[in-house]
């Protein structure tokens, strides 16, 4: 099923955004990703998982690589170019009868094959995390200590966003299922219950060879997660009565009716632990890609 004008609109404009989030009960917060903590913890967390030498540089570092790993979604709002790098709707570039693996895995073939403005509607995610590790590794050989940082700060942006489900499809916020505000519920609001004891210990980083099946790896397993995504929504509102999944909460000086306490938690149990999965794995993911590009990059001394 296509977009109609207004989803493509919401997807696309920055000033639409902002207006229908004015007129919006739920305030889906789908333009913030995973959130703006969530996608903090998951940078930090990654920098503490690399080997050495990467440590010690990331460490000194890990501030800047936590507080900045939300400057792609600030850039939505400046940059029209922005927004298509954060997800892909799959829907849009295979029949519902296909596998995933029909679409093409390099750039240059998927734009043989679609043509370059479809992969700047539906979202070209998997290629933009392939061609921020390539910059990074540039980086690294060039020893560019800021260079280096802005662009591991948005690779574990993207990378992070790769871990969503409803970063893979056209129902990016269940607006064609009458789910809408799904997605701020799933990445958001389900992660404030666990991201505070959540530990990611005894990992060692992987060389993502060969690079391109990896990151559609990881598309792939978030797209899988879909139908649980959307179906445990409707479980949760089975088991919750109406007048108890909203709640009036105090967001930003102002009372707003949001979902309660006991619907997210109740929601949060239907996904049987999918969302501390994903979010673990971006960890992992974030300090993976980050390995890989030094390992391209030769494996440089990294600058003090």
């Amino acid at each position: 099923m296509k977009k109609s004008k207004t989803q493509y609109l919401f997807r696309k404009s920055p000033l639409m955004v902002c207006i229908l989030l004015v007129f919006t009960i739920l305030t889906p917060e789908y333009g913030y990703s995973w959130g703006f903590e969530p996608h903090k913890r998951i940078n930090r967390t990654a920098c503490l998982l690399l080997p050495k030498p990467l440590f010690g540089f990331y460490k000194k570092h890990i501030e800047y690589i936590t507080e900045h790993a939300v400057d792609p979604d600030k850039r939505r709002y400046t940059d029209t170019n922005e927004a298509v790098r954060h997800y892909i709707d799959l829907e849009d570039y295979y029949e519902f009868t296909l596998p995933i693996d029909t679409i093409p895995w390099t750039y240059d073939s998927a734009v043989l094959k679609y043509g370059k403005t479809h992969l700047t509607t539906y979202g070209n995610l998997p290629w933009n995390i392939f061609f921020n590790i390539h910059a990074l590794k540039n980086a690294f050989i060039k020893g560019d200590v800021n260079a280096i940082l802005k662009i591991s700060a948005d690779l574990g942006h993207y990378v992070a966003d790769a871990h969503v489900p409803l970063h893979t499809t056209s129902n990016y916020d269940g607006q064609l299922t009458n789910q809408k505000g799904i997605h701020g519920l799933w990445e958001t609001l389900t992660p404030t219950l666990f991201m505070d004891t959540l530990l990611v210990l005894n990992y060692t980083p992987e060389f993502l060879n060969p690079l391109m099946p990896s990151i559609w790896n990881m598309i792939h397993d978030s797209h899988e997660l879909l139908p649980l995504v959307l179906s445990g929504e409707k479980e949760a509102k089975q088991r919750i009565p109406e007048s108890q999944i909203l709640e009036l909460k105090l967001d930003k000086n102002q009372m707003k009716q949001q979902y309660s306490s006991m619907f997210i938690s109740t929601y949060h149990s239907t996904q049987q632990g999918a969302v501390e999965t994903r979010y673990i794995q971006a960890s992992k993911s974030v300090a993976n890609c980050i390995y890989t590009a030094w390992i391209l990059a030769g494996e440089p001394k990294l600058p003090e």
